[in-house]
């Protein structure tokens, strides 16, 4: 009874973990889908595809920055 207890707090933790880092990134993205455009991808190679990503996610992670920029 006692293993059961310590193995649901531990899957308590890992999930609290990884639902943390989802919503981060959640978060970027839906700043990114609306307000630079990238509604669909198209069929191109992913190398490009990454590099379109990389390339709207740094105006994201900067827009997400305002506050602690302007500070």
């Amino acid at each position: 009874m006692c293993k059961a207890l310590k193995l649901d707090e531990l899957d308590y933790r890992i999930n609290r973990i990884i639902a943390t880092v989802w919503a981060r990134v959640e978060r970027l993205i839906r700043i990114l889908k609306p307000s630079l455009g990238h509604v669909k991808t198209r069929q191109r190679g992913l190398a490009k595809n990454w590099a379109h990503l990389f390339a709207l996610f740094a105006p994201c992670n900067l827009f997400s920055m305002r506050r602690k920029l302007a500070a």
